[in-house]
């Protein structure tokens, strides 16, 4: 009974359809009617033999529709003219039955003529589709154009969509789509296109007794649509579409199944019969016509006995995946790449198998996962370049690098088919080139190391994730516990877990652990890790279960050594899935963590130097300038280079008998040299300055000392004696022994001073020369070394004196000078100097404003001033 109301329910369904599918022959026909009953009530009774002529509007419906609607427009006329005798008052008369009886006779005739009608205009239709497919199916035409073309025909003509599979050995692929008569039909074209196909088990199967029979749906139902669907947006796809009736029949050549012919019916309203599954069947009949006379598979088992008998010679891997990914086709070569004893075995395992097998990384270690090793890039580049894959067996751990080259196959439709990888082990070579390469960063790290720390840090990502999973160096204490210094691992949230584990269980040098063993002893040692192995290295049951989360499959410890000591030692580690160290990696390792500690021990060195340098550098620059009454002093020093900070210039004040000595002088060389010569200049100047009373005392006895030196010793200075608080003069003395000279800034203009003299340690009797310089309060006088104006830009110009005076120009102080002077270098671009550069501003104060006397209820504060 339920069966029965169902049918019933889709047959009301379908008819409602038809109804709306012919509009314009129902409006006629219902006009024509409604026209005939206002003239018969118009009448009245007087003329109702007008009624016959209701008979008109099942006729003229059917000359526009189908003969659902015209029957529909009968079943109205008739039904008019049986109403008809209330306003004719004649009902149950004769002749009203009589014309009743005509109504019903013309509804039937006009139906019958419809429905004839409707037949032989479809007939006609499918005629003339079937010449159109079997003039482009005489196999004059390729076979892409061929499909092309027999699918254009088809769809919009007999379907909304039209879907051509070819089967083979159980094997569906997917040969051409047309969608037709939307505008997104490309869209629906190319999403139907890549969409694994679904038919019916037996039209697979070839081998099946009724592989002949035609699937038919006259009417798609829901559960028939999730019946089809692969995922959930595969099912919301395929309701999108709106389809209503389908018909999935076999394509046959020579007794044979080539295929299948796929017709549906969506957006346009119709549905299929009877007479439709027939009309496909014969469609599919003139394709396997077209595919056999293209030759699309005539020739196909002795097509693949050739290529097998080909492919078995070669030593190169040769694999082909369909376009699901699947496998189908491995040479003897490839299946013992794969693991497989057979080709067979190698083609009969599913893709999801063989991925879940191996772990597959690019050249740097990181995960890419099985595709690459299918040949998918091939999917969008033809060909796709060349790829050196690291392919790792997750049940042995062993690793090999594959190059690998994969093209795809297109068919008629452009997309792709298959995809043809070939695959050459390069182990041997990759390794021995890895190793090098990572033998010659290790030595770039030893190169450039200058920060201790810096150097600690960028070991273990020389190691992660290109060698190992994880890296970590220890470093002993002295409460024998170990320092983690550095740490690196490919996963973050495993390297948390580590800094936890490293936390909550502190090592200790002395335990029996293979680190401990390193650390004593200086012994690499590597370690297949197992339950057992974790017992013995566990402090206690919480130690172990956190040892087990972490899965470790191998482990490195390499010692450390430089200058004869163990400075750290070096740890990797690879999980359970990752690749099983081997003794080619220990010795690696070994030759790593020596180059390291090479490296970290030199840059524990350069930071030692450095903090020494700079210790040394505070020692001869003096602390702080002395207070010095009447004067204003402001100085700059920039050190050369960026490590090595101790350089020859330097600057000195101190108190001479006429009031002030102030010295900034330049010696020769660089670093422990021209520091000990700094030193010597600095000290022997102002002793024998303050002891004599006399600077210029210390002027010959440096020269003197100089010029007894093994060495080339030589030193410039510029040496200014200041009056004092209580001098009358306003002189100041400007000696220069081979030094630049001063610039004097007085109202807005820079001179140069002094007369220039021989460098301390050339000549025997050198003799300096002061020159007398007056300086009015305001004036000032700036001292510098070559180093300023010496110094290079961006394009190789020097600094110039120049540009130093027209810099310090209108500078009103010497902090505002010394300023001007750092600021020029900078905006000036100067690189990494090839000298220090210093600079001394001194100024003579203004006298102090006269003191004014206070007047009754009124203070005046003094004016503040620099001493």
């Amino acid at each position: 009974m339920q069966g029965a109301t169902s049918t019933l329910r889709e047959r009301g369904r379908g008819a409602a359809e038809d109804l709306a599918s012919e509009p314009l022959g129902l409006l006629a026909g219902l006009a024509v009617l409604a026209v005939c009953v206002g003239a018969d009530i118009a009448l009245d009774h007087e003329a109702a033999a007008i009624v016959g002529t209701y008979v008109a509007a099942p006729f003229i419906t059917a000359l526009l529709a189908g003969p659902v609607a015209t029957a529909a427009v009968g079943v109205l006329a008739v039904a008019a003219a049986v109403a008809s005798g209330g306003w004719n008052m004649n009902t149950g008369d004769a002749d009203q039955l009589v014309r009743i009886g005509v109504i019903v006779a013309g509804t039937l005739f006009a139906v019958a003529g419809s429905w004839y009608r409707a037949r032989s205009r479809g007939r006609s239709e499918r005629m003339a589709l079937l010449d159109a497919v079997g003039a482009v199916a005489d196999g004059s035409l390729p076979l892409g154009e061929t499909l092309q073309r027999v699918t254009e025909v088809i769809a919009p003509g007999f379907a909304d969509i039209c879907i051509v599979d070819a089967v083979h050995e159980g094997k569906v692929t997917r040969i051409a789509t047309r969608a037709g008569g939307r505008p997104d039909a490309e869209e629906i074209e190319e999403r139907i296109r890549h969409r694994p196909p679904t038919l019916p088990y037996w039209l697979v199967n070839v081998d099946r007794a009724w592989r002949e029979i035609p699937r038919w749906w006259p009417r798609m139902r829901d559960e028939e649509l999730r019946r089809m669907a692969h995922s959930p947006e595969d099912l919301e796809f395929l309701r999108s579409l709106g389809i209503r009736s389908s018909i999935v029949t076999p394509i046959r050549a020579r007794n044979r199944n080539l295929g299948t012919l796929t017709v549906i019916a969506a957006w346009s309203g119709t549905s299929y019969g009877s007479d439709d599954v027939r009309f496909a069947q014969i469609l599919a009949g003139r394709i396997g016509l077209a595919l056999d006379n293209a030759g699309l598979f005539s020739d196909l088992e002795s097509i693949e006995r050739r290529m097998d008998t080909v492919m078995s010679i070669l030593d190169e891997a040769v694999v082909i995946h369909g376009a699901d990914g699947e496998l189908v086709f491995a040479n003897p070569a490839a299946a013992q790449t794969l693991g497989y004893e057979t080709s067979e075995e190698a083609i009969s395992t599913p893709a999801a198998r063989i991925r879940e097998r191996y772990a597959i990384r690019d050249e740097a270690g990181n995960e890419v996962g099985a595709e690459a090793l299918a040949g998918r890039r091939a999917r969008s580049e033809a060909p796709a370049a060349p790829r050196t894959l690291r392919i790792i067996d997750r049940a042995s751990g062993h690793e090999r690098w594959m190059r690998t080259k994969a093209q795809g196959i297109r068919g008629t439709s452009g997309e792709i088919l298959y995809t043809v990888t070939a695959i050459e082990d390069v182990t041997d070579v990759k390794r021995a080139e890895f190793t090098h390469r990572l033998l010659g960063r290790t030595g770039e790290l030893l190169s450039d190391a200058d920060d201790y720390r810096r150097t600690l840090e960028r070991v273990p990502q020389l190691l992660v994730p290109e060698f190992a999973d994880c890296c970590s160096i220890e470093m002993p204490r002295d409460d024998g516990t170990l320092e983690l210094v550095a740490l690196s691992h490919r996963d973050p949230e495993r390297l948390l877990l580590l800094r936890q584990v490293r936390e909550r269980f502190p090592i200790s040098a002395d335990a029996d652990t293979p680190l401990g063993h390193a650390l004593r002893h200086g012994e690499a040692e590597l370690v297949t890790v197992d339950d057992s192995r974790l017992r013995e290295v566990s402090t206690d049951p919480e130690h172990l279960e956190a040892l087990r989360e972490m899965r470790i499959g191998s482990v490195i410890v390499a010692p450390m050594l430089a200058g004869g000591e163990i400075v750290a030692a070096l740890t990797l580690i690879n999980h359970e899935g990752s690749r099983i160290f081997d003794t080619d990696d220990l010795a690696t390792s070994v030759e790593v963590a020596r180059r390291a500690a090479l490296a970290i021990e030199n840059a524990r060195i350069a930071d030692e130097r450095v903090r020494v340098a700079d210790a040394l550098q505070r020692e001869l620059l003096p602390p702080s300038l002395p207070r010095m009454p009447g004067w204003e002093v402001a100085t700059m020093y920039e050190p050369a280079g960026e490590i090595n900070e101790v350089g020859g210039d330097f600057y000195e004040v101190f108190p001479v008998e006429e009031g002030w000595a102030v010295v900034l002088g330049d010696v020769s060389g660089k670093g422990a040299a021209a520091a000990a010569l700094t030193a010597e200049a600095r000290h022997t100047i102002r002793t024998a300055g303050s002891l004599s009373g006399d600077p210029r005392r210390g002027l010959y006895l440096l020269d003197e000392n100089l010029r007894g030196r093994d060495d080339a010793a030589l030193c410039s200075i510029a040496l200014l004696i200041l009056p004092g608080p209580g001098s009358e003069s306003s002189e100041v003395s400007v000696y220069l022994a081979g030094h630049p000279h001063p610039l004097l800034l007085r109202e807005g203009s820079a001179e140069a001073v002094g007369e220039p003299g021989p460098l301390l340690g050339v000549v025997d009797d050198p003799a300096w020369l002061p020159a007398k310089v007056a300086i009015e309060p305001g004036d000032q006088l700036v001292l510098y070394t070559d180093g300023v104006i010496e110094a290079r830009g961006a394009h190789g110009e020097r600094f110039g004196t120049d540009r130093l005076r027209r810099g310090l120009v209108g500078c009103e102080s010497p902090e505002l000078a010394v300023d001007r002077v750092r600021t020029a270098l900078a905006s000036f671009g100067a690189r990494a100097r090839e000298d220090d550069a210093a600079l001394v501003a001194i100024r003579r104060g203004l006298p102090p404003a006269p003191r004014l006397r206070a007047e009754p209820r009124r203070r005046v504060e003094a004016a503040s001033h620099r001493s």
